[in-house]
């Protein structure tokens, strides 16, 4: 007796290649600012500075007993979130910058591997 029957699974097509950087680029420069994943954005964006853009130093800054427990979560929220956002920009582009200094190295290796073969073949010559 078995405890647990194995159900058939209907065959699913394969799973598509993602998309390489060409087409990922090719669809950023085609895209136009109505495309979906930029109207998200403008919302999200729109959003955080209603809560924040057009409100007085008094507003932003309202003292603790004036802030409902629903505003000092927003803001607490809105926080991580920015915080969130901020700590991963700060990684992707550490990142960034070690493939950048990386790459560099590399290509002024290349170059004086160059120069050198210019040299040997002016001599050689």
């Amino acid at each position: 007796m078995k405890m647990f029957k194995s159900k058939n699974k209907p065959d699913l097509p394969a799973r598509p290649k993602p998309p390489t950087w060409e087409q990922m680029e090719e669809d950023l420069i085609s895209s136009t600012k109505k495309d979906i994943i930029f109207t998200i954005r403008n919302k999200k964006d729109s959003e955080a500075n209603s809560l924040n853009g057009s409100i007085s130093e008094d507003e932003k800054f309202p003292k603790e007993e004036e802030i409902s427990p629903e505003q000092l979560f927003k803001y607490a929220s809105l926080f991580v979130e920015n915080n969130d956002e901020l700590n991963s920009n700060l990684q992707i582009l550490t990142e960034k910058q070690n493939l950048l200094k990386d790459v560099s190295e590399h290509l002024r290796e290349t170059v004086e591997n160059v120069k050198k073969q210019a040299l040997v073949a002016i001599d050689g010559h």
